[in-house]
C-alpha cells in the first residue's frame, strides 16, 4: 500500500507542519474578503482574526484616493508591492519559533492559494 503511506506522510506533515511555531501574525488576502485584508495573530492557543480597518487601497476607486494614497501607491510601486492586476493585495505573514521547518511551512502554505483557475472562477 504504498499509496497509503504517502497519504499518512501528508497526515504526519499536517500536523507537524507548525510544530515549534510560538506566535504568528500577518495580513491575509481571502478570496472573499477581496476588499479588506484579514489580521491575523496567533501567540500558544490564542487566536484573533478580524478584518482590518483600511481597504486595501486597489479596493478604493482610484477617482476617490487622498493625496497620502497617491504617494502610498508610488511607494508600493517603487517597492514592488503594487501588481497590476491585484493592487496592493498580499499574504504577509510571520512565524516566530523553535526548529521550524520552514520548507515544509511554505509547502503547505503555498499548497492552500488558489490557482488562476480557481481565482477567475471567484471573479479575480
Amino acid at each position: 500500500a504504498k499509496g497509503a503511506s504517502s497519504r499518512d506522510d501528508d497526515d504526519d506533515d499536517d500536523e507537524q507542519v507548525f510544530k515549534g511555531v510560538v506566535r504568528a501574525k500577518g495580513w491575509l488576502w481571502l478570496a472573499n474578503a477581496h476588499a479588506f485584508p484579514v489580521e491575523f495573530h496567533a501567540a500558544g492557543k490564542h487566536l484573533s482574526v478580524e478584518v482590518a480597518e483600511m481597504p486595501y487601497l486597489a479596493a478604493v476607486d482610484r477617482s476617490e484616493w487622498t493625496q497620502q494614497e497617491e504617494e502610498m501607491h508610488k511607494q508600493l510601486v517603487d517597492l514592488g508591492k503594487w501588481e497590476e492586476k491585484y493592487g496592493d493585495r498580499a499574504n504577509e505573514v510571520v512565524f516566530i519559533g523553535v526548529n521550524l521547518d520552514k520548507t515544509l511551512i511554505m509547502e503547505k502554505l503555498n499548497a492552500a492559494l488558489l490557482t488562476e483557475e480557481e481565482s477567475e472562477a471567484l471573479g479575480g
